[in-house]
């Protein structure tokens, strides 16, 4: 089960919902999540697919295959945000 910032904070205030989310760990379908508490940005795993035609599709949602799939973070250079704004 999935909780959202207001349960883990057990508030409805966007200040604690924020605060309680910060620094959250968790494991999800994708594999291991976290929040940043610097830049409140989703770190989660990467995939690379390769798309397939429409004949190779076993179904509408069977659009590619997973060719690459990274646990290495983003580095923060390229993600890092100067000002997540304040209450």
């Amino acid at each position: 089960m999935t909780l959202t910032g207001m349960q883990l904070a057990n508030s409805t205030e966007p200040e604690k919902a924020i605060a309680a989310l910060e620094g959250f760990k968790g494991k999800t379908f994708i594999g291991d999540v976290a929040v940043s508490a610097k830049t409140h940005q989703l770190e989660r795993p990467y995939f690379v697919l390769r798309t397939k035609p429409k004949a190779e599709m076993k179904n509408d949602y069977d659009l590619g295959t997973i060719v690459e799939r990274s646990t290495v973070m983003q580095p923060a250079e390229l993600n890092e945000c100067k000002d997540i704004g304040s209450f």
